[in-house]
């Protein structure tokens, strides 16, 4: 039986245990890029781990979603409290929370950043903040640690940045499988859906997916369209670029070329959409095409895949690790012509388009679904803990929580018996069993102990998934199981009870918050909108002027040079 007593010096002298991860992001709601997409994978998993978790955001929803997880979207909630880890989606999310950098009073974390982007992406945002230099010597030199979404963008960042002596992992991105695809679209007819969209079936629907950009390349699309129907005129062809306009300039170029070559009937600016109405023109299209510059992993890429849409795209920065010539169709960047021929064999030969599309499927389910996702995030989230110093390897003779003493049988069973606890060490002490065996039944011994501490206790099981299956008050026995079928208290249930009110009442006021300063905002906007269109004429500062004639006066006020230039002072 190991004694989970505290024995660090820092475990002892008060110092706030509450969150032992802090996750940063500005993409809370938002849907609108593959980057803010990913936060749905990411919350889902800190929400299934032993360890508590406080979301720093943008914003919040009016109602908490009851994951276990802590949201605000205060500064100062975030400053006052020493996560042992602090996780950032993306350099925008560092720039939005830290913009002068951490605050001291989180030196002590470790700070890792999640990168979406590869280096040569940030040629293309200009000479602001996000220009390559200063994303390299500035935003990433604040960290401690990576986590890169492919192999390739992992390598290229490492030389670039001297990341050789720095803990770097590979996190594959997953799409929106669970959430809205299995839900809503797998199951329904791609002619349903794309007469829902205005679809004409008797053109190839081509898709492109993406914030209107240049390095997204949409332009080689447009003249690869321009070159096929002057090729082959009986081939009726239409191309949908969904996506927001990033570059307004680049945006007027395309609708200047589809104008000057009349292609206004082939090629459909469709816009900014809600994720699953991008989904669906995913699903109807005959072809997505991805004429990409630079690309770390796609998340468009996946969703084509699990939705069994025939794809074309270049084989830039990670998308090699996701498909190649046996599930897709590629072609070189920039290689209008390779992307011409690409098109017509999507005419020409659907059978070929349909059985590489079923490959790509296939491969999904294999190697990228939200399952795998999970299974890695839950390696990497260990590995972080490990180098954050949550998680000691092998777990310390002291323990992890003080008077709270673990141990496993061997039928798998872990028993901790003593005081109820639920700090950090207590909450350590289960993610490095859980990941070592996962956790399918543990007994807590409490003496003396009522119901909400032992829901305190078990609250970090909850996000493992076990139930509360017995609880003897008597005897101050309670058991947490995976078997959901005996459950007196379901986890989520357990996780209502025990983080539910404080995280509701936390929401109620960052909801009036967010209101009190949309409302001041407003006041200020209005009265300089009066002040600007009904400002009085500045009153003359008489009591710091002396005296002078009315003449003097005047001339005081006019320009040097419009003085009179008779000698006259």
């Amino acid at each position: 039986m190991e004694n989970y007593a505290a024995t660090s010096p820092e475990d002892v002298t008060g110092a706030d245990e509450k969150y032992d991860v802090a996750y940063l992001t500005r993409y809370v709601g938002k849907t609108d890029t593959g980057i803010a997409f990913t936060d749905h994978a990411y919350l889902d998993g800190l929400a299934r781990s032993a360890y508590s978790t406080l979301v720093v955001g943008n914003g919040i929803a009016p109602i908490y979603p009851a994951d276990g997880l802590a949201y605000t979207t205060s500064a100062a909630e975030y400053r006052r409290h020493a996560p042992r880890l602090h996780l950032v989606n993306g350099m925008g999310s560092f720039v939005t929370h830290l913009p002068s950098g951490y605050r001291r009073e989180h030196r002590r974390g470790h700070k890792v950043a999640i990168m979406h982007e590869e280096p040569t992406a940030f040629d293309f945002y200009g000479t602001d903040v996000w220009n390559r230099n200063n994303v390299r010597d500035v935003l990433m030199a604040a960290h401690d640690g990576f986590v890169f979404v492919s192999e390739r963008s992992r390598d290229l960042w490492v030389e670039e940045a001297g990341l050789h002596d720095v803990p770097v992992y590979v996190l594959p991105n997953t799409c929106a499988e669970e959430a809205v695809i299995a839900s809503d679209l797998v199951d329904r007819d791609r002619v349903e859906v794309a007469s829902g969209l205005g679809l004409d079936p008797g053109e190839v629907s081509i898709v492109v997916v993406g914030t209107v950009q240049r390095l997204k390349g949409q332009i080689d699309v447009i003249d690869a369209v321009r070159r096929l129907r002057e090729k082959r005129r009986e081939v009726t062809l239409h191309v949908y670029f969904v996506g927001r306009v990033r570059e307004q300039r680049y945006a007027d170029e395309l609708e200047a070329l589809v104008s000057a070559h009349g292609l206004g009937g082939a090629v459909t600016f469709v816009g900014e959409v809600p994720k699953t109405r991008a989904l669906e023109y995913v699903a109807a299209a005959d072809a997505l095409v991805i004429a990409s510059q630079t690309e770390a992993m796609p998340l468009v890429l996946l969703e084509a895949m699990q939705l069994g849409t025939p794809i074309v795209t270049t084989l830039v920065g990670g998308i090699p690790e996701v498909v190649d010539g046996t599930c897709a169709t590629t072609f070189d960047v920039r290689d209008v012509d390779a992307l011409v021929s690409a098109l017509e064999q999507l005419v020409d030969d659907p059978a070929r388009s349909a059985v590489l599309a079923r490959a790509a499927a296939a491969r999904y389910r294999d190697e990228f679904s939200n399952e795998h996702f999970r299974r890695r995030f839950a390696t990497v989230l260990g590995s972080l803990a490990v180098d954050s110093g949550l998680a000691a390897v092998p777990p310390p003779a002291g323990g992890f929580d003080d008077g709270l003493e673990v141990e496993r049988r061997p039928d798998g069973v872990l028993v901790a018996s003593g005081v109820a606890g639920s700090g950090r060490r207590w909450r350590a002490a289960l993610a490095a069993h859980h990941a070592e065996d996962p956790l399918r039944r543990v007994e807590l011994r409490l003496p003396g102990v009522g119901l909400l501490p032992s829901l305190e206790t078990a609250a970090p099981l909850a996000r493992l998934g076990l139930a509360v299956t017995e609880f003897a008050s008597a005897v101050g026995t309670t058991v947490c199981a995976t078997d959901a079928g005996q459950a007196v208290l379901a986890a989520s249930d357990v996780l209502r009870i025990v983080g539910g009110p404080p995280h509701e009442a936390a929401y109620a006021e960052h909801v009036r918050a967010s209101a009190r300063r949309r409302a001041k905002a407003r006041t200020l906007e209005l009265a300089e909108a009066q002040a600007t269109t009904a400002a009085p004429a500045a009153a003359p500062r008489t009591a710091t002027v002396p005296r002078l004639s009315l003449a003097s006066r005047v001339l005081g006020r006019l320009p040097r040079e419009s003085r009179p230039t008779d000698g006259r002072r």
